[in-house]
């Protein structure tokens, strides 16, 4: 069984004149990935997750953030994440060598795209540090097919 958490990155400022890859989180971005982290944390075991993330400053402050709250140590950074293509996604995925747990954080639209092509069920927009976590069958990632959405994340369901 194979395990996949999609974290999007949190919140990000569009008042800096600086290119997409640059863009970083905002405050709001900072407090909803940090309340986002710890609901995992007390209602996800994390333990044999490996992290995988974006090289896009947002979301690397994403997993930054998240990785801190974990007691995490590794996060692997790969181009390749900087994808808006649910495509290139799945090639990714598919190149994943054992690891059974993972945690992905990156983008939009290829996330909520993901969601909806490998499950049954339907997601409009995945949200800001919104997360998704999805259990598949198979042994191996490149066997990747349909999984069960098992749990959604909204942050501002858990910041009353």
């Amino acid at each position: 069984m194979k395990e996949l958490i999609l974290f999007r990155h949190g919140k990000s400022r569009w008042d800096e004149q600086v290119e997409d890859h640059h863009r970083s989180i905002n405050d709001r971005g900072i407090e909803r990935t940090t309340a986002v982290a710890q609901y995992l944390q007390i209602h996800q075991d994390l333990n044999d997750y490996t992290l995988y993330s974006s090289t896009a400053k947002r979301a690397k402050q994403t997993a930054e953030i998240s990785a801190s709250i974990w007691s995490k140590k590794e996060i692997i950074y790969d181009e390749k994440l900087y994808t808006f293509s649910t495509s290139e996604l799945v090639k990714w995925i598919k190149t994943i060598p054992t690891q059974n747990k993972i945690i992905l954080f990156g983008h939009n639209p290829c996330f909520t795209h993901f969601i909806n092509t490998f499950t049954d069920d339907y997601l409009d927009n995945l949200w800001t540090s919104g997360v998704a976590i999805m259990q598949f069958e198979q042994v191996e990632w490149s066997k990747l097919r349909k999984g069960k959405l098992k749990h959604l994340v909204n942050p501002k369901e858990i910041l009353i």
